[in-house]
């Protein structure tokens, strides 16, 4: 997307006087920002494009956008005002600089401006408090920057880290979830509800334009493990929360209660399986049970159901014979959507049942 971006600029910048300034920003020409700067280009304008929705903000933005180093250091002297805030564009909040490059992951920008004492709480008025710097580095993943955050400022709400950790944990980075779980401390409660984000989030790909279906896929296994991970600390939290309580609580409930959401994701298997050997029921029923919620099709990826998902079902003991609130069994399901292949692995299961009951 940001590479997009960048094409869009080059593309519609380029031999146009008014935008001579940015222009010169978007191609790293140091000398050229030199000459405008000294014939009185309005170093803090914030440029509009008339036809887009896209708004980029001021020079200094831009060149936090374009990554060009140089540029920044030379704008930041020449007296850019760092603290000015963006129109933001479709999809993306209004920005001050700092904001952009915690954003963006450009952490030599970031440390410059931190320590040239950006302000790190300005939104516009009718943005409310907006996101803190640790949110906004959570939520796109870059763990280094929310080491230097937390090495440089110990003043985080509490009210904020659970909002950065809820971010980071949707998304399955789990490099932020670590770094946020190693500097902050979290009820069971608010552990659980972060486990829900994490077996309801799905991690979107800021690297491109476009994803198709098929590349999805092939992400799954990469994404699946990520997820497990997070799974792994937000569980391990938990129960090391539960023992200082003085109160050895079982997780049962909670396992089941994740088993039923994460049994319907193709992108889940690794959870699946990890919630499976910390002994959730693969035969937990709420209108539906696990296996029931395996077989039914997934719209929004090629219509499968999660094969793996009921594999792993099988082994750790769903019975196929449990109806859901519809009456229904898991081999209903699988003849109601005309998955013979399904049908065939449940009616090889049920032979196999009864024939280790024979012996």
């Amino acid at each position: 997307m940001y590479e997009r971006r960048r094409e869009f600029w080059l593309n519609y910048f380029r031999g146009d006087s008014k935008f001579a300034l940015p222009d010169a920003v978007i191609h790293g020409d140091v000398a050229k920002v030199r000459q405008l700067l000294t014939s009185g280009t309005d170093i803090n304008k914030i440029e509009d494009v008339p036809w887009s929705s896209d708004q980029y903000g001021t020079p200094l933005h831009v060149a936090i956008w374009c990554n060009q180093i140089d540029i920044f250091e030379l704008l930041i002297i020449e007296g850019a005002d760092f603290n000015i805030v963006d129109e933001g564009s479709e999809g993306r909040p209004p920005e001050t600089p700092i904001h952009l490059a915690v954003r963006l992951g450009r952490r030599a920008m970031f440390a410059r401006l931190w320590n040239a004492g950006a302000e790190r709480k300005k939104y516009p008025s009718d943005w409310g408090q907006g996101r803190s710097l640790i949110e906004v580095a959570a939520s796109e993943g870059r763990a280094d920057i929310l080491t230097d955050l937390f090495s440089w400022n110990q003043s985080w709400t509490h009210a904020e880290q659970l909002q950065a950790l809820t971010a980071t944990c949707r998304q399955w980075f789990s490099d932020s979830v670590a770094a946020l779980m190693d500097k902050c401390s979290f009820s069971k409660k608010e552990l659980e509800d972060l486990m829900h984000m994490a077996v309801t989030g799905e991690p979107t790909y800021h690297d491109r334009e476009w994803i198709t279906v098929h590349e999805r896929l092939v992400t799954l296994e990469e994404d699946s493990l990520r997820q497990e991970g997070i799974l792994i600390m937000l569980l391990d939290k938990w129960d090391r929360v539960a023992g200082a309580d003085g109160v050895a609580d079982e997780p049962s409930q909670l396992l089941d209660r994740l088993l039923l959401v994460v049994s319907i994701s193709l992108f889940s298997i690794a959870a699946l399986r990890l919630l499976l050997e910390r002994g959730a029921d693969p035969n937990a029923l709420n209108k539906s049970t696990p296996l029931h919620r395996a077989l039914g099709r997934n719209f929004r990826v090629l219509k499968q159901c999660n094969e793996a998902g009921v594999e792993a079902l099988l082994k750790y003991g769903a019975r196929v014979d449990i109806k859901n609130d519809k009456g229904e069994t898991a081999m209903d399901i699988a003849k109601k959507n005309g998955d013979t292949k399904m049908m065939e692995r449940l009616m090889q299961h049920i032979r196999d049942v009864e024939r280790a009951e024979e012996a």
